[in-house]
């Protein structure tokens, strides 16, 4: 099992890598104001975006606006869910 220096060396690469993308990515979602279960936009872009680096997505995960992915080996699996929520105006 790797450290956890070797392990936040690693994401930190990806992370700089992917720098444009989710800076980009970022500027989209928020060019687009989404409330309260209406994500849509952002759900899309979020998941277009992760299965572009080769991440397999399960949309519309329980909800409209979530989305499910799982990755590894099938005896060390990482999964993450995400549910897309938007901010609520008075």
């Amino acid at each position: 099992m790797a450290n956890t220096a070797a392990l936040k060396k690693i994401a930190c690469e990806a992370i700089d890598k992917a720098a444009d993308d989710l800076n980009s990515l970022s500027q989209d979602i928020w060019s687009h104001p989404e409330l309260c279960f209406e994500e849509k936009y952002s759900h899309d872009a979020l998941c277009n975006c992760l299965e572009k680096y080769g991440f397999p997505i399960q949309r519309h995960f329980v909800v409209e606006t979530a989305f499910k992915s799982t990755i590894g080996e099938s005896n060390v699996r990482q999964s993450f869910e995400c549910v897309c929520m938007g901010v609520h105006s008075r």
